[in-house]
């Protein structure tokens, strides 16, 4: 017999969606940068520090953020200047498939 033995979570852990786990959908790259995402401390969500922290290009990152956006798990949102230009992009996190 197999058995798992959970300990006590610990203050930094990170909780991910079973649901995403579940996800035939997505890849495990997709998966996994979707986790780096979710362990970034609230002060310092910055996309620019994926390739850094996952070991992968910045375009393939970019790449596995599309999966995610079209998965219906994250939300790219651009931000624009007060002259419309584009100043930034926004993502924004779902806990749930949209």
């Amino acid at each position: 017999m197999n058995t798992l033995i959970h300990h006590e979570a610990k203050d930094d852990m990170v909780r991910v969606p079973y649901a995403l786990i579940e996800d035939e959908t997505l890849s495990s790259r997709a998966k996994f940068i979707f986790i780096l995402i979710l362990a970034m401390k609230d002060d310092e969500p910055n996309i620019g520090k994926l390739p850094k922290l996952s070991g992968l290009h910045y375009c393939t990152v970019l790449k596995y953020l599309k999966e995610l956006e079209i998965a219906g798990w994250i939300e790219r949102k651009t931000i624009r200047d007060e002259r419309k230009r584009i100043a930034g992009v926004e993502y924004v996190i779902h806990y749930e498939k949209a």
